[in-house]
C-alpha cells in the first residue's frame, strides 16, 4: 500500500502512526513513521536577448537570487532585467523567489561611440570621436620627423598595413573602438664609402683633399704611391683608394702618364666593327690613365672643368663668333682678358696637346659628343687654332678639326683666313687627378706670322 502526503512544508519534521485492522476494523498492529521534508529549490534563467550569455542560478524556495554581471552587446547599453517577454515588468533582485523563473534582458541601442586612442614612441594618433551609430570615423597617423609606423591596433587586432598614406579608416561604427599605434626609430641605409676624385690619381706630393667622395679618409700610408681608404657608414662597406707619385724615382722628372684615346670598339681592315677579343687593338687593351665620370663638371660661371686634364674651358667654344688668323687668334686673347672674360684674366690659346686632349677617339662625330657635353658652339667645319707653331715651317701652326671621329691634326699657315677658330682654355687645378696629366709640347722658341722667331 502507498500513502500521498500533500501540502508538507518544506523542512519540517513529520511523524505519523499507521494501524492495521482486521476486516471488522478491529486494531491488529500499528507502527510510528517519522521523516522531514527537504529544502525546496527554485531555478532562475536568464535570457539576454542577443546579449552574451549568463548562466542560470538555483536557489532556495522563497529567496532572493544574485544578480550576476551585466552582459554585453554590440552596439547597445544593458538596461536591466525583466520578468516578461514585452519587457514592461522589471525584475528587483531583492523580491524573494517563490516558483522557477525566467527573466529577460532588455537593451538600449547606442546613439553615438566612442573612438579612443593612443600612441607609443614619437608621433601622434588622432580620431573622429564621438562617432553617430553607422557613421564612419578616421584616424591620421603621423609619425615624428626620423621615426616610422611599427604596429596599430584596433580593438587589439593588428591593422597595420589598412593604415594607408598616414590614415586609418573605421566603416559603419556600431561599437566602441580602442586604437594603439607604436612609432620606431627609422633604421639608417648602409651608406658605402667612395673614393674621391684624387683615386687613381698622379701627385708630386701626398693628396690632402678630395680624398673621399663619400666617407672618411684614413690616415694615408706609403710615400708615393698612397694609399688610404674611405669609410662606410650604417653596416656599408669601405673603399681602398691610391694614388701614386707624378714625379720619377730618382731623377726628379713629371711623370705625364698617356691618356687613355677614348675607343672601346674594334674592327676590320673594311672597316666592320669586331670583337675586340686578341685584336690588340686600342679597343681591347684602352690603355692609359682612366677618365673620370663625369669628364666635365660645370662651374656655374659658363666655363666647365675637364677632370681629366684640370683646365677649364669657355662653354662657348666659339665666343668671337668668327674665323680668325693665328694671329688675329692671339689678339683676340688678349682682348678677352682685358675685358677680364667671364670674370677671369688669364685666359690663353690653348697649344696643341691641350686641343687634341678634347677629342675621344670612340665617336663617330666629336663635336656632337662635345656639345653634349654641355658645351656649345663647337664647330663642325674646319678646327680649332693652337697656340703651337710647327717646328718645320715655323710660319706654319698646329690645328685640331673637331668634326671628324677621332680629330684630325695638322698645321696651315699663319695668315690662312675663314677657316679656324678661337677657344679660350685656363690653366685651372692642376688636374682633378691632382698631378701634371699633359705632356708639354716641347717648344720654347716663338714665331710670328712669316715664321720668324721674335
Amino acid at each position: 500500500h502507498s500513502i500521498v502526503l500533500t501540502n508538507l512544508t518544506p523542512e519540517t519534521a513529520y511523524s505519523f502512526t499507521v494501524t492495521s485492522t482486521d476486516p471488522s476494523e478491529n486494531p491488529v498492529s500499528s507502527s510510528m513513521i517519522s521523516f522531514t521534508t527537504t529544502v525546496l529549490t527554485r531555478t532562475i534563467n536568464f535570457d539576454s536577448n542577443g546579449g552574451s550569455t549568463v548562466s542560470s542560478q538555483n536557489i532556495a524556495n522563497n529567496s532572493t537570487a544574485t544578480e550576476p554581471a551585466a552582459p554585453t552587446k554590440s552596439g547597445s547599453t544593458f538596461a536591466g532585467w525583466y520578468l516578461d517577454v514585452a519587457l514592461s515588468l522589471s525584475f528587483s533582485f531583492a523580491i524573494a523567489i517563490t516558483g522557477d523563473t525566467t527573466l529577460y534582458g532588455k537593451w538600449t541601442v547606442n546613439s553615438s561611440y566612442a573612438i579612443s586612442f593612443q600612441s607609443v614612441g614619437n608621433g601622434t594618433v588622432s580620431c573622429t570621436t564621438p562617432v553617430s551609430s553607422g557613421a564612419d570615423s578616421t584616424c591620421t597617423v603621423s609619425p615624428a620627423s626620423g621615426y616610422q609606423l611599427a604596429t596599430f591596433t584596433d580593438n587589439s587586432v593588428d591593422k597595420t598595413t589598412s593604415v594607408i598614406s598616414g590614415s586609418y579608416g573605421i566603416t559603419n561604427v556600431t561599437a566602441n573602438h580602442a586604437i594603439t599605434a607604436t612609432f620606431t626609430l627609422i633604421p639608417s641605409a648602409p651608406v658605402n664609402g667612395v673614393c674621391g676624385s684624387c683615386n687613381g690619381g698622379f701627385f708630386t706630393v701626398a693628396p690632402s683633399s678630395n680624398l673621399c667622395l663619400t666617407g672618411t679618409a684614413s690616415v694615408l700610408t706609403g710615400t708615393g704611391p698612397w694609399s688610404w681608404s674611405c669609410s662606410g657608414a650604417n653596416g656599408g662597406t669601405d673603399m681602398n683608394c691610391s694614388a701614386s707619385n707624378s714625379v720619377a724615382p730618382n731623377t726628379g722628372f713629371p711623370i705625364s702618364p698617356a691618356l687613355q684615346t677614348g675607343q672601346t670598339t674594334c674592327y676590320d681592315a673594311a672597316g666592320a666593327i669586331i670583337t675586340c677579343t686578341g685584336t690588340g687593338q686600342d679597343g681591347e687593351s684602352q690603355s692609359g690613365l682612366q677618365w673620370p665620370t663625369p669628364r666635365f663638371v660645370d662651374n656655374g660661371d659658363q666655363t666647365q672643368t675637364d677632370k681629366l686634364t684640370g683646365l677649364i674651358w669657355s662653354k662657348d667654344a666659339n665666343p668671337a663668333g668668327a674665323t680668325k688668323t693665328w694671329q688675329q687668334a692671339l689678339d683676340y686673347i688678349k682682348t678677352l682678358n682685358s675685358q677680364n672674360y667671364l670674370g677671369h684674366n688669364d685666359w690663353r690659346l690653348p697649344n696643341r696637346n691641350e686641343l687634341e686632349s678634347l677629342v675621344n677617339k670612340g665617336q663617330a662625330n666629336n663635336v656632337t659628343w662635345l656639345n653634349g657635353q654641355g658645351f656649345t658652339s663647337v664647330q663642325s667645319d674646319d678646327g680649332y687654332w693652337s697656340a703651337t707653331s710647327s717646328d718645320y715651317f715655323t710660319n706654319y701652326a698646329w690645328v685640331v678639326v673637331m668634326n671628324y671621329g677621332g680629330g684630325v691634326v695638322d698645321y696651315y699657315p699663319k695668315t690662312y683666313s675663314g677657316h679656324f677658330y678661337v677657344w679660350p682654355v685656363r690653366s685651372g687645378q692642376s688636374g682633378a687627378f691632382g698631378g701634371l696629366i699633359l705632356s708639354k709640347t716641347g717648344q720654347t722658341a716663338c714665331y710670328d706670322e712669316s715664321g720668324a722667331t721674335i
